[in-house]
Protein backbone atom coordinates (compact mmCIF):
# COMPACT_ATOMS: atom_id res chain seq x y z
CA UNK A 1 0.00 0.00 0.00
CA UNK A 2 1.58 3.30 -1.00
CA UNK A 3 2.33 6.58 1.96
CA UNK A 4 -0.94 8.59 1.20
CA UNK A 5 0.79 12.01 0.73
CA UNK A 6 0.51 14.90 2.89
CA UNK A 7 -2.90 17.24 1.68
CA UNK A 8 -2.45 21.24 1.24
CA UNK A 9 -3.62 22.19 4.34
CA UNK A 10 -1.78 19.89 6.11
CA UNK A 11 1.79 21.24 4.19
CA UNK A 12 0.64 24.64 5.09
CA UNK A 13 -0.29 23.91 8.83
CA UNK A 14 3.42 22.15 8.75
CA UNK A 15 5.01 25.12 7.60
CA UNK A 16 3.15 27.78 9.67
CA UNK A 17 4.10 25.55 12.96
CA UNK A 18 8.16 25.59 12.13
CA UNK A 19 7.49 29.53 11.36
CA UNK A 20 6.44 30.31 14.51
CA UNK A 21 9.42 27.68 16.23
CA UNK A 22 12.09 30.21 14.60
CA UNK A 23 12.22 33.70 15.79
CA UNK A 24 13.40 36.90 13.65
CA UNK A 25 16.54 36.76 15.37
CA UNK A 26 17.29 33.19 14.07
CA UNK A 27 17.19 34.31 10.87
CA UNK A 28 19.31 37.63 10.46
CA UNK A 29 22.20 37.54 7.81
CA UNK A 30 25.30 38.22 9.36
CA UNK A 31 25.88 40.95 7.19
CA UNK A 32 23.47 43.87 6.21
CA UNK A 33 23.54 47.54 5.00
CA UNK A 34 21.07 49.70 6.47
CA UNK A 35 20.96 53.73 6.21
CA UNK A 36 19.10 56.29 8.16
CA UNK A 37 17.60 59.26 6.87
CA UNK A 38 16.95 62.39 8.75
CA UNK A 39 13.28 63.97 8.09
CA UNK A 40 15.25 67.34 7.19
CA UNK A 41 16.85 66.44 4.42
CA UNK A 42 15.67 67.14 0.80
CA UNK A 43 13.89 64.63 -0.85
CA UNK A 44 16.52 65.34 -3.71
CA UNK A 45 19.39 64.41 -1.31
CA UNK A 46 17.23 61.57 0.16
CA UNK A 47 16.66 60.15 -3.09
CA UNK A 48 20.68 60.27 -4.02
CA UNK A 49 21.27 58.84 -0.55
CA UNK A 50 19.25 55.39 -1.15
CA UNK A 51 20.96 55.40 -5.14
CA UNK A 52 24.67 55.44 -3.57
CA UNK A 53 24.22 53.15 -1.22
CA UNK A 54 22.18 50.79 -3.85
CA UNK A 55 19.34 50.39 -1.13
CA UNK A 56 15.53 50.69 -1.48
CA UNK A 57 14.20 51.88 1.80
CA UNK A 58 15.44 53.56 4.55
CA UNK A 59 14.25 53.91 8.60
CA UNK A 60 13.15 58.21 9.01
CA UNK A 61 14.32 59.62 12.03
CA UNK A 62 12.66 62.98 13.16
CA UNK A 63 15.30 64.92 15.69
CA UNK A 64 12.58 67.05 16.76
CA UNK A 65 10.62 63.74 18.12
CA UNK A 66 14.01 62.18 18.70
CA UNK A 67 12.33 59.47 17.48
CA UNK A 68 12.06 56.85 14.01
CA UNK A 69 8.91 57.51 12.41
CA UNK A 70 8.55 55.82 9.36
CA UNK A 71 10.48 54.43 6.46
CA UNK A 72 11.17 55.85 3.02
CA UNK A 73 10.37 53.50 0.27
CA UNK A 74 10.56 53.35 -3.61
CA UNK A 75 6.47 53.87 -3.40
CA UNK A 76 7.06 56.98 -1.63
CA UNK A 77 9.55 58.51 -4.74
CA UNK A 78 6.21 57.36 -6.85
CA UNK A 79 3.34 58.98 -5.19
CA UNK A 80 5.64 62.09 -4.87
CA UNK A 81 5.42 62.06 -8.56
CA UNK A 82 1.93 61.39 -9.14
CA UNK A 83 0.95 64.19 -6.55
CA UNK A 84 3.01 66.63 -8.75
CA UNK A 85 2.37 65.64 -12.25
CA UNK A 86 -1.55 65.83 -11.37
CA UNK A 87 -1.02 69.03 -9.71
CA UNK A 88 1.22 70.93 -11.52
CA UNK A 89 1.01 72.67 -15.25
CA UNK A 90 4.40 72.06 -16.72
CA UNK A 91 6.85 69.47 -16.14
CA UNK A 92 9.65 71.78 -14.76
CA UNK A 93 7.31 72.54 -12.01
CA UNK A 94 7.11 68.53 -11.27
CA UNK A 95 10.66 68.62 -11.14
CA UNK A 96 11.47 72.04 -8.84
CA UNK A 97 8.93 70.88 -6.19
CA UNK A 98 10.45 67.76 -5.85
CA UNK A 99 13.79 69.24 -5.11
CA UNK A 100 12.41 71.74 -2.87
CA UNK A 101 10.74 69.76 -0.09
CA UNK A 102 12.27 68.11 2.90
CA UNK A 103 10.98 64.50 3.52
CA UNK A 104 9.15 66.52 6.88
CA UNK A 105 7.14 68.63 4.56
CA UNK A 106 6.01 65.76 1.98
CA UNK A 107 4.97 63.64 5.38
CA UNK A 108 3.70 66.61 7.45
CA UNK A 109 1.55 67.89 4.12
CA UNK A 110 0.08 64.65 3.39
CA UNK A 111 1.83 64.29 -0.04
CA UNK A 112 2.84 60.74 0.66
CA UNK A 113 0.53 58.71 3.29
CA UNK A 114 1.63 58.38 6.79
CA UNK A 115 -0.30 55.87 8.64
CA UNK A 116 -0.83 55.52 12.26
CA UNK A 117 1.70 53.39 13.31
CA UNK A 118 4.76 52.00 12.46
CA UNK A 119 5.11 48.74 11.10
CA UNK A 120 7.68 46.44 13.40
CA UNK A 121 8.77 43.35 14.53
CA UNK A 122 11.15 42.61 17.21
CA UNK A 123 14.26 40.06 17.25
CA UNK A 124 12.34 37.47 19.72
CA UNK A 125 8.83 37.69 17.49
CA UNK A 126 8.44 34.58 15.56
CA UNK A 127 9.28 34.45 11.83
CA UNK A 128 5.35 33.66 11.66
CA UNK A 129 4.25 36.55 13.36
CA UNK A 130 6.65 39.11 10.88
CA UNK A 131 5.26 37.05 7.33
CA UNK A 132 1.54 37.25 8.53
CA UNK A 133 2.06 41.16 9.45
CA UNK A 134 3.69 41.75 6.33
CA UNK A 135 0.67 39.93 4.25
CA UNK A 136 -2.01 42.10 6.27
CA UNK A 137 -0.47 45.46 5.98
CA UNK A 138 0.66 44.48 2.45
CA UNK A 139 4.34 45.87 2.99
CA UNK A 140 7.54 44.71 1.16
CA UNK A 141 9.13 45.49 4.56
CA UNK A 142 9.06 45.41 8.20
CA UNK A 143 11.22 47.11 10.47
CA UNK A 144 12.75 45.27 13.08
CA UNK A 145 13.51 46.69 16.31
CA UNK A 146 15.57 46.06 19.30
CA UNK A 147 13.61 45.90 22.44
CA UNK A 148 16.19 45.95 24.81
CA UNK A 149 18.66 48.25 23.84
CA UNK A 150 18.03 52.25 23.48
CA UNK A 151 14.77 53.16 22.09
CA UNK A 152 14.29 53.30 18.40
CA UNK A 153 17.54 51.38 17.92
CA UNK A 154 16.45 49.68 14.33
CA UNK A 155 18.75 46.07 13.67
CA UNK A 156 17.29 45.04 10.27
CA UNK A 157 14.60 44.92 7.84
CA UNK A 158 12.30 41.68 7.81
CA UNK A 159 11.38 41.18 4.27
CA UNK A 160 9.59 38.41 2.24
CA UNK A 161 12.84 37.74 0.07
CA UNK A 162 14.59 37.11 3.52
CA UNK A 163 12.28 34.63 5.07
CA UNK A 164 11.72 32.60 1.98
CA UNK A 165 15.08 32.47 1.30
CA UNK A 166 15.57 31.22 4.82
CA UNK A 167 13.22 28.52 3.75
CA UNK A 168 14.64 27.29 0.71
CA UNK A 169 17.90 26.77 2.66
CA UNK A 170 16.47 25.46 5.64
CA UNK A 171 13.13 24.09 5.28
CA UNK A 172 13.00 20.22 4.40
CA UNK A 173 11.58 19.98 1.07
CA UNK A 174 8.61 17.43 1.41
CA UNK A 175 7.51 15.44 -1.31
CA UNK A 176 4.68 17.55 -1.74
CA UNK A 177 6.91 20.65 -3.08
CA UNK A 178 7.32 18.22 -6.21
CA UNK A 179 3.49 19.97 -7.09
CA UNK A 180 3.42 22.81 -10.09
CA UNK A 181 2.66 25.97 -8.70
CA UNK A 182 0.17 26.11 -11.01
CA UNK A 183 -1.88 22.79 -8.89
CA UNK A 184 -0.90 24.67 -5.75
CA UNK A 185 -2.65 27.92 -7.02
CA UNK A 186 0.59 30.20 -6.16
CA UNK A 187 1.04 33.08 -8.24
CA UNK A 188 -1.36 35.58 -10.50
CA UNK A 189 -2.61 34.41 -13.47
CA UNK A 190 -5.50 36.83 -14.11
CA UNK A 191 -5.80 40.41 -14.32
CA UNK A 192 -1.93 40.50 -14.67
CA UNK A 193 -0.60 43.79 -14.98
CA UNK A 194 1.89 44.70 -17.85
CA UNK A 195 3.61 47.25 -19.64
CA UNK A 196 4.68 47.89 -23.12
CA UNK A 197 7.39 50.16 -24.83
CA UNK A 198 4.25 52.91 -26.00
CA UNK A 199 3.26 52.79 -22.24
CA UNK A 200 3.73 56.24 -21.33
CA UNK A 201 6.27 56.58 -17.94
CA UNK A 202 3.46 58.58 -16.14
CA UNK A 203 0.73 55.39 -16.51
CA UNK A 204 3.83 52.96 -15.28
CA UNK A 205 3.90 54.91 -12.09
CA UNK A 206 -0.01 54.50 -11.15
CA UNK A 207 0.10 51.36 -11.96
CA UNK A 208 2.97 50.28 -9.55
CA UNK A 209 1.15 52.62 -6.90
CA UNK A 210 -2.27 51.25 -7.41
CA UNK A 211 -1.46 47.29 -8.10
CA UNK A 212 1.06 47.18 -4.93
CA UNK A 213 3.90 45.78 -6.83
CA UNK A 214 7.32 46.02 -7.32
CA UNK A 215 8.14 44.92 -10.61
CA UNK A 216 6.12 44.54 -14.08
CA UNK A 217 6.72 42.85 -17.13
CA UNK A 218 6.95 44.98 -20.49
CA UNK A 219 5.82 43.09 -23.56
CA UNK A 220 5.21 43.34 -26.98
CA UNK A 221 1.88 43.66 -29.34
CA UNK A 222 1.56 39.80 -29.03
CA UNK A 223 2.13 39.48 -25.51
CA UNK A 224 5.74 38.72 -25.63
CA UNK A 225 7.71 39.40 -22.51
CA UNK A 226 10.37 41.61 -23.58
CA UNK A 227 11.66 42.98 -20.34
CA UNK A 228 10.59 43.39 -16.91
CA UNK A 229 10.41 47.30 -15.66
CA UNK A 230 11.25 47.48 -11.61
CA UNK A 231 10.08 50.48 -9.19
CA UNK A 232 14.18 50.80 -8.29
CA UNK A 233 14.32 51.96 -11.97
CA UNK A 234 11.88 54.65 -11.66
CA UNK A 235 14.05 56.04 -8.60
CA UNK A 236 16.84 56.46 -11.24
CA UNK A 237 15.09 57.93 -14.02
CA UNK A 238 13.48 60.60 -11.09
CA UNK A 239 16.84 61.38 -9.68
CA UNK A 240 18.55 61.96 -13.30
CA UNK A 241 17.02 65.00 -15.92
CA UNK A 242 17.16 61.74 -18.78
CA UNK A 243 13.54 62.34 -18.93
CA UNK A 244 11.32 65.93 -19.61
CA UNK A 245 8.31 64.63 -19.64
CA UNK A 246 6.84 61.55 -17.56
CA UNK A 247 4.47 61.68 -20.87
CA UNK A 248 7.05 59.87 -22.63
CA UNK A 249 7.05 56.34 -23.69
CA UNK A 250 8.60 54.13 -21.56
CA UNK A 251 11.18 52.51 -24.04
CA UNK A 252 12.78 55.94 -23.73
CA UNK A 253 13.30 54.86 -19.69
CA UNK A 254 14.23 51.77 -20.22
CA UNK A 255 17.28 53.05 -22.50
CA UNK A 256 18.62 54.34 -18.19
CA UNK A 257 17.94 51.41 -15.91
CA UNK A 258 19.53 50.92 -13.01
CA UNK A 259 22.77 49.59 -12.39
CA UNK A 260 21.22 46.70 -10.11
CA UNK A 261 18.62 45.64 -12.08
CA UNK A 262 18.88 42.20 -11.39
CA UNK A 263 17.78 40.32 -14.64
CA UNK A 264 14.73 38.67 -15.87
CA UNK A 265 13.62 35.53 -14.16
CA UNK A 266 11.24 33.33 -15.84
CA UNK A 267 9.83 30.04 -15.09
CA UNK A 268 6.70 27.88 -15.88
CA UNK A 269 3.24 27.03 -14.42
CA UNK A 270 4.86 23.70 -14.93
CA UNK A 271 7.79 24.42 -12.77
CA UNK A 272 7.52 22.73 -9.47
CA UNK A 273 7.85 24.62 -5.88
CA UNK A 274 10.85 22.58 -5.31
CA UNK A 275 12.22 23.61 -8.49
CA UNK A 276 11.69 27.69 -7.43
CA UNK A 277 12.98 26.79 -3.94
CA UNK A 278 16.08 25.45 -5.00
CA UNK A 279 16.55 28.31 -7.68
CA UNK A 280 16.19 30.89 -5.26
CA UNK A 281 19.55 29.65 -3.43
CA UNK A 282 21.35 30.70 -6.80
CA UNK A 283 20.30 33.69 -7.51
CA UNK A 284 18.58 36.71 -5.82
CA UNK A 285 15.19 37.29 -7.13
CA UNK A 286 12.27 38.93 -5.69
CA UNK A 287 9.31 37.87 -8.39
CA UNK A 288 9.40 35.22 -11.36
CA UNK A 289 7.71 36.23 -14.62
CA UNK A 290 5.64 32.75 -15.52
CA UNK A 291 5.84 32.92 -19.25
CA UNK A 292 4.11 29.85 -21.92
CA UNK A 293 5.25 29.22 -25.80
CA UNK A 294 7.00 31.33 -27.25
CA UNK A 295 8.16 33.32 -24.10
CA UNK A 296 4.26 34.49 -24.32
CA UNK A 297 3.58 36.27 -20.60
CA UNK A 298 0.96 34.27 -18.85
CA UNK A 299 1.44 35.47 -14.86
CA UNK A 300 4.05 36.55 -12.49
CA UNK A 301 4.97 34.58 -9.43
CA UNK A 302 6.15 37.23 -6.15
CA UNK A 303 7.75 35.78 -3.14
CA UNK A 304 4.75 37.68 -1.25
CA UNK A 305 2.66 35.26 -3.51
CA UNK A 306 5.11 32.01 -1.89
CA UNK A 307 4.52 33.37 1.53
CA UNK A 308 0.97 33.81 1.81
CA UNK A 309 0.92 30.32 0.26
CA UNK A 310 3.00 29.04 3.30
CA UNK A 311 1.42 31.33 5.96
CA UNK A 312 -2.16 30.74 5.71
CA UNK A 313 -4.58 32.76 7.96
CA UNK A 314 -6.87 30.01 8.78
CA UNK A 315 -3.73 28.15 11.16
CA UNK A 316 -3.39 31.85 12.49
Amino acid sequence: MSKRQPSVDEVVLHTTNYLKAITCYDILPVNSKLIFLDTSLLVKKALYALLQNGVRAAPLWDQGKRAIVGILTATDFLQLILYFYDNATEFDQVRDQMNNLTIKQIRDQKIIPVGPEIFRVYPTNSVFDAANSIINYKVHRLLLMDPTALENTVISFMTPYRIINFLSVNFPHLPFFKRTIEELGIGTFHNVAKLTASTPIIEAVRMFVNRHVSALPVVDEDGILIDVYEKYDLMVLAKGDQITNYDQPLQEALLSRSEIFEGIHTCRKTDTLESILLLLRRVTAHRFIVVGERNKLEGVLSLSDILKFFVDVKFN
